[in-house]
């Protein structure tokens, strides 16, 4: 049996706080970057660096990977969801101007698109895709994964199994440089036994 270890590690502080912060690339902070620092000092024989092409969590995994002089491989699957016309407008902005839609999102996420933005079917199957790919070409390696607050909560759904409803979505709290500990046993028939570990 092989095992993968996955460090699912979230960007610190950014710009843009106020935000829906989707696709727009939003830089890190130096608050941000030091909550990185912080939360991957836990980590350990790392063998790759995966990240989401934005600022907010490339910017850190570059300079971690040069650190100990590991691979990084920018993966835009891993990006955060895509608001659309929300996509880097205050939230209060949009309160104020669309809040019925807002409003449906919210209560409705899997059956409501944000205007011009992603379906949360469409967003939950791209980071499932990639997710398998990167468990099938990286098979037995430490990986750390450098992501949003969203895609961890959609990797967490997809793991933990729990339905398409939009209660997990209020329920799990992902902060700033959360960092989640996923290890995936594979077995002689292929089959993935995935197990979550709270840092």
């Amino acid at each position: 049996m092989t095992t993968t270890r996955i460090e699912l590690l979230r960007h610190g502080l950014p710009e843009g706080d106020d935000c829906f912060r989707g696709h727009t690339d939003f830089a890190i902070t130096e608050t941000g970057f030091q909550q990185m620092h912080d939360s991957a000092s836990g980590c350990q024989n790392i063998d790759l660096v995966v990240t989401s092409p934005l600022s907010r969590c490339k910017d850190f995994a570059l300079e971690y990977a040069d650190k100990y002089d590991l691979e990084v491989i920018e993966e835009p699957a891993f990006k955060e969801l895509n608001f659309g016309d929300w996509d880097g407008v205050p939230k209060q902005k949009v309160w104020e101007t669309n809040q019925e839609l807002l409003m449906k999102f919210w209560s409705h996420p899997w059956e409501t698109l944000p205007p011009n933005g992603e379906g949360l079917k469409a967003y939950d199957q791209r980071i499932q895709q990639a997710w398998l790919h990167l468990l099938e070409q990286h098979q037995g390696k430490s990986i750390l994964l450098v992501t949003h607050g969203g895609v961890i909560k959609q990797l967490l759904r997809q793991i933990l199994e729990i339905p398409e409803t939009a209660t997990y979505l209020q329920r799990l709290n992902i902060p700033y440089a959360a960092r989640v500990t996923i290890t995936v046993y594979h077995d002689d028939q292929g089959k993935l036994w995935p197990e979550v570990h709270w840092s």
